[in-house]
C-alpha cells in the first residue's frame, strides 16, 4: 500500500514486530508530529547516536534497548491516526551496514542496499 496524497503524521505511529509477532512501539506519534509524507518521496529513519550520515534523517528514534530493530527477522511498521496499517517492510536478516530501500512505488517491493545511499523526503 502507499500514502496518497501528502498527508501530515499527526498522531501516526511506527511500530516494530518481533519474530513472535509481538508488536511495540519504535517511534511516538510526539516524534512524527509535523511531518508531511508525500507520495514517492522516502522518509528517512534514524536510531539516536546510531546514525552519522550526511542526508539528515526525517525521524530519529530513540537508542535504548527497548526501541532497537533486530539484525533477523523483524518488521517496521506504519500506522495512521485510526490504527489503519498503511506501510510494512519485514525482513529475515539485514547484514551490518546494509538497509532496505524501497524498490517500485507500486506495491511493497523492498531490496537490500549493501551500499546504503540514504534519502530523505526532500
Amino acid at each position: 500500500s502507499r500514502v496518497l496524497p501528502t498527508q501530515k503524521t499527526t498522531n501516526w505511529k511506527l511500530n516494530k514486530k518481533s519474530s513472535t509477532g509481538s508488536e511495540s512501539l519504535l517511534v511516538a506519534a510526539s516524534r512524527l508530529e509535523g511531518k508531511t509524507l508525500a507520495p514517492n518521496k522516502y522518509l528517512l529513519l534514524a536510531r539516536e547516536n546510531g546514525y552519522d550520515g550526511a542526508v539528515p534523517p526525517d525521524v530519529w528514534w530513540p537508542q535504548s534497548s527497548p526501541y532497537a530493530l533486530a539484525y533477523t527477522y523483524y518488521s517496521v511498521l506504519l500506522y495512521k491516526q485510526n490504527s489503519e496499517l498503511v506501510e510494512e517492510i519485514s525482513w529475515p536478516e539485514i547484514p551490518v551496514g546494509q538497509s532496505f530501500r524501497r524498490a517500485a512505488w507500486d506495491g511493497n517491493q523492498f531490496v537490500l542496499e549493501a551500499n546504503p545511499s540514504p534519502q530523505n523526503s526532500q
